[in-house]
């Protein structure tokens, strides 16, 4: 080997060597170097705040609550969540997540996973933000605790479309929910009809768990479909909702947690839709089981910039010093963070000729009930969808034309079993208000029987 040669090798080894302590200068010197760029959000002005007194806050929320509890808020990290903050003990206090934009710290979590293990209570409601990230760290540091429990649960990313509510709102991600979506659940009681928006589902956690549809509060019917690509039509490889539908409310643990995949819920906009606050004030005397507790509302994690992640690196590092034990995470945490952010290529999107006449029949169908719905037309709706009902039992039955007595008899013959007079009541009550013997007005009425169309054809063709 030449002279040139080793001189060469000693500079390369030297200069990787030079490389990593600069690193780790510039990360010992990241909190003078960013410290100017520490900010905090207008709170009045945030998505889901408290203090907001917009179409987009919480205010109406908040004023409900304050008249039997006091009301605090967190504005630096979950460290908080402790009683010298509020003078209650820790089985007294309540959480109130909203909507979560900010990055959480993987170290803000371990004060959460003792505040929850001690006692405390947490509602999570979902927007599409960094919820996720909550119960992933959450999930991996509850071990640590005696007296733990894992959450076990993941926000699914897209929004879920309850075809059963389409006829009565503009958008279909709108979710119109009652009856058969309402569980016995004592969260449950006085409500008849709750309103959502733009709606997640919740599915098994990350590393173990699941919901139990013991858990079940609100869930969809079977109908619904999960749109991840949000073009609003149920596509192939979309998901359909089991039997047991979607979950879209749960209650956990004898309801020291609830979670909701929709964060509009109780926001000022919905907050006086149908039984919405109703549900809001059974959610609230459970997590307090009827006492007077203190309410902290997480406003730190309303505000989404770049100082904000900035923010979250650092004081990773910084902790890592700190809690050697949690030194194997930091690739798992790191990657996942960064990958949650990082925005991916778009594929270009291949439009199919069926998908495209079949979205067009779709939208024809949908102004039709539309026009309906803003005249309160529900005859003409009911018309329209017995001539479907008549066509399935025309075929089902193999009949030449459609007669209910024809019908009954047939249904005799191949399902003895079945509830023959159910059938034929409905049947003849569809055909009185075709022939405008009989006058819906009230929408209750018009779902009720389109539920009895839904049971009469599966009854037969199934």
């Amino acid at each position: 080997m030449t002279k040139g040669e080793k001189t060469s090798k000693k500079f390369k080894k030297e200069g990787m060597g030079t490389i990593a302590l600069l690193i780790i200068f510039l990360l010992t010197l990241m909190p003078l170097i960013l410290a100017p760029f520490s900010f905090i959000g207008a709170t009045d002005s945030n998505e889901y705040s408290i203090f907001n007194q917009s179409s987009t806050g919480l205010s109406k929320f908040r004023n409900s609550i304050s008249s039997n509890h006091q009301i605090f808020t967190i504005m630096s990290s979950y460290n908080e969540l402790t009683p010298n903050k509020t003078d209650f003990n820790t089985s007294n206090m309540v959480l109130i997540s909203v909507g979560p934009k900010k990055l959480y710290n993987p170290m803000e979590i371990i004060p959460l996973v003792e505040f929850l293990s001690k006692g405390g209570k947490m509602l999570l409601c979902m927007d599409f933000g960094t919820a996720n990230e909550l119960l992933l760290v959450h999930d991996l540091m509850y071990l640590l605790y005696s007296g733990a429990q894992n959450l076990g649960v993941e926000f699914k990313n897209g929004i879920v479309m309850e075809t059963d509510s389409n006829f009565y709102e503009n958008s279909s991600d709108i979710l119109r929910l009652w009856g058969p979506c309402l569980t016995s659940h004592s969260l449950m009681n006085g409500i008849t009809m709750i309103k959502m928006s733009r709606a997640t589902y919740l599915d098994e956690g990350f590393f173990f768990g699941g919901v139990s549809t013991s858990n079940y509060v609100i869930k969809t019917t079977s109908t619904a479909f999960f749109d991840v690509n949000g073009n609003g039509i149920h596509d192939d490889e979309e998901d359909e909702a089991p039997a047991n539908g979607f979950p879209l409310i749960i209650s956990i643990y004898n309801d020291q947690v609830v979670i909701i995949t929709d964060a509009d819920i109780f926001s000022n906009t919905l907050y006086d839709e149908y039984d919405n606050s109703k549900l809001a004030d059974n959610i609230i005397t459970a997590l307090t089981a009827g006492e007077n507790c203190a309410i902290l509302f997480d406003e730190v994690h309303q505000v989404k910039l770049f100082p904000n992640i900035f923010g979250f690196i650092l004081s990773f590092v910084n902790a890592n010093n700190t809690f050697l034990f949690s030194l194997p995470l930091t690739p798992l945490l790191t990657y996942y963070s960064f990958k949650r952010f990082i925005p991916q290529p778009k594929k270009p999107k291949i439009t199919k000729e069926s998908k495209i006449l079949r979205r067009k029949g779709k939208t024809l169908y949908g102004e039709r009930m539309k026009w309906f719905k803003e005249r309160r037309e529900y005859n003409k709706a009911i018309s329209l969808l017995a001539r479907r009902l008549k066509r399935t039992l025309i075929q089902a039955l193999e009949l030449k034309n459609y007669d209910i007595d024809n019908i009954i008899n047939q249904v005799k013959m191949i399902k003895p079993n079945e509830n023959i007079s159910r059938i034929k009541y409905g049947l003849k009550k569809i055909e009185d208000i075709e022939k405008n013997r009989k006058k819906i007005k009230e929408d209750y009425e018009f779902l009720n029987l389109y539920y009895e169309m839904r049971w009469i054809s599966d009854a037969v063709t199934k």
